[in-house]
């Protein structure tokens, strides 16, 4: 429900010890506060948290499979803490707004 709509269901209900202009006009202080979000600044600030993350945190080195290819010692899998980096990811979203 958008604030258009709480004004009109408010308009169009039985009145309460409140006034409908009462309510309305609260309704209408309802700001949207905080959703002027600068994107590029938030994209920036999850990319720093990101690139901040020590490897060691992410990937299981027990898990790597590596194999031989000719001389070389090629990793074939390792197994990545996607939980690890998606709270990382949402504590610096949470991080940002509540800066």
């Amino acid at each position: 429900m958008n604030k258009e709509q709480a004004i009109k269901k408010v308009w169009d209900s039985i009145g309460s010890i409140f006034t409908k202009e009462d309510v309305v006009a609260l309704i209408e202080q309802i700001e949207t506060e905080g959703t002027d979000i600068d994107v590029s600044e938030l994209i920036e600030h999850v990319q720093e948290s990101i690139s901040n993350i020590d490897s060691s945190d992410i990937v299981d080195t027990s898990s790597a499979e590596f194999y031989l290819e000719g001389n070389q010692i090629q990793l074939e899998t390792i197994d990545i803490d996607t939980n690890y980096i998606e709270s990382e990811i949402a504590d610096s979203i949470n991080g940002f707004f509540n800066k």
